[in-house]
C-alpha cells in the first residue's frame, strides 16, 4: 500500500513575521505590500492579521493584483472572524485569519496584495517587523492609498520596513516530472 502526501496539497503562508509594533492609519485606506515570485505558485487563500488573536472588529476586503496590470483584481475576499479560518503565526502577538478561494496560478513576476482598513482601525497591522517569506518570494516594498474601497495601492517608501495586514496562502506547483512519478506510482498501486 502506497500512502502519499502530495506536496501541492499543502498551503503555506506567503509571509510571516516576528517583532515589530502594532499600529494603524489615521484614515480609510488600502494597505499592503509588493512582492516578486521567482517561480509559479498556487494561490489558495487570502488573509488578514488578527493582532492579539481576539478576532477582527471590522470586515476587511483583501485582494491581489499583478503589478503589470494594476487595473485587474486577480482575486479578492472579505475577511471577518466568523467567516475565516485561523492560521498560526511565528509571532506570539497574533494569528492570521484566512478565507479559501478557488486556486489560481501566480506565475513568476511581481504582485501587490492589499486590504481595506478604516480610520483608526482597531484591527492593527504590524509595522517594522522581521519578515520571512515562502521560498522563491521576495518582499519589494510597502504600499498604501487613501480611500474606503479596495484600490490598487501606491508605493509607500516611508513604510518600507513593512506594513503587514494582508497575506496569502500558497502551495508549490509540482514539477512535471514529480507529477508523472506520483501518478505512475499511484497507477502501479491500483
Amino acid at each position: 500500500f502506497l500512502q502519499v502526501s502530495p506536496q501541492y496539497a499543502r498551503a503555506d503562508l506567503l509571509l510571516d513575521f516576528t517583532g515589530g509594533s502594532a499600529n494603524t492609519f489615521g484614515g480609510n485606506a488600502t494597505v499592503g505590500w509588493e512582492f516578486t515570485l521567482s517561480s509559479p505558485v498556487l494561490l489558495n487563500g487570502l488573509g488578514f492579521w488578527d493582532n492579539g488573536s481576539d478576532g477582527l472588529i471590522n470586515p476587511h476586503d483583501v485582494g491581489i493584483w499583478n503589478s503589470a496590470s494594476p487595473s485587474t483584481l486577480l482575486a479578492f475576499t472579505t475577511l471577518t472572524t466568523a467567516s475565516s479560518t485561523a492560521v498560526a503565526s511565528a509571532s506570539p502577538t497574533g494569528r492570521w485569519l484566512f478565507n479559501a478561494i478557488p486556486s489560481i496560478t501566480l506565475s513568476a513576476g511581481t504582485y501587490v496584495v492589499g486590504a481595506t482598513i478604516v480610520s483608526n482601525d482597531p484591527d492593527l497591522q504590524r509595522f517594522a517587523a522581521t519578515a520571512s517569506l515562502f521560498s522563491g518570494a521576495t518582499f519589494v516594498q510597502a504600499r498604501d492609498i487613501s480611500g474606503a474601497s479596495l484600490t490598487y495601492p501606491s508605493p509607500a517608501s516611508v513604510f518600507n520596513d513593512g506594513v503587514f495586514g494582508p497575506n496569502l496562502q500558497v502551495s508549490p506547483i509540482p514539477e512535471p516530472a514529480s507529477t508523472a512519478l506520483f501518478l505512475g506510482g499511484l497507477i502501479l498501486c491500483l
